[in-house]
């Protein structure tokens, strides 16, 4: 099957889940690859402070497929910075990824401790309201995006950056 019969089969293919996987470039294993863990309903209250507050939202986007391929396309995802740490969260084939570092590199060029493919962080976004994660994350299950299927053409990262931008972004203004 070639790379790109494969590529379509995932896109259209992935399973819907309901827990987030976390990836904690903090703490590495042996091979230096972050520690997963996959987050339930619940749990995140107790790994992750509610109250903590969001400072700053980047959106970013990576190229999908080398640009050796006869199609390129793109993904989008959310970096953002707390007092202390920075967070990357996306949504893609394999549901909703969470990333956690002290540094916004690792967040924001890597995914699963491999680099990505052509990383960039396209605008800081302005957030008119105050974000705390513990409202974000209660937001993001109660749209139910944890829950739903990938779809590459209705439930895909830029699909959950738009809808991001729609909750906490009320006059759309970027900087």
């Amino acid at each position: 099957m070639s790379n790109f019969r494969k590529f379509i089969a995932k896109m259209f293919g992935s399973k819907s889940t309901d827990y987030i996987h976390l990836y904690d470039c903090r703490q590495v294993n042996e091979s230096f690859d972050p520690l997963e863990r996959k987050l339930f309903r619940g749990e995140l209250a107790n790994f992750i402070p509610d109250n903590t507050r969001v400072l700053e939202v980047w959106q970013c986007v990576e190229d999908i497929m080398p640009s050796n391929q006869l199609v390129n396309g793109q993904h989008q995802f959310i970096v953002f910075k707390t007092e202390n740490l920075f967070f990357s969260l996306e949504k893609n084939t394999e549901g909703v990824i969470l990333q956690i570092s002290n540094r916004q590199r690792d967040v924001a060029t890597t995914k699963n401790g491999k680099p990505r493919h052509n990383p960039g962080c396209l605008k800081k976004i302005k957030i008119d309201k105050e974000l705390s994660l513990g409202s974000f994350f209660f937001w993001l299950y109660k749209t139910g995006v944890v829950d739903k299927k990938y779809n590459i053409l209705f439930s895909n990262g830029f699909n959950f950056v738009d809808s991001f931008i729609d909750k906490f972004c009320t006059s759309k203004s970027f900087f």
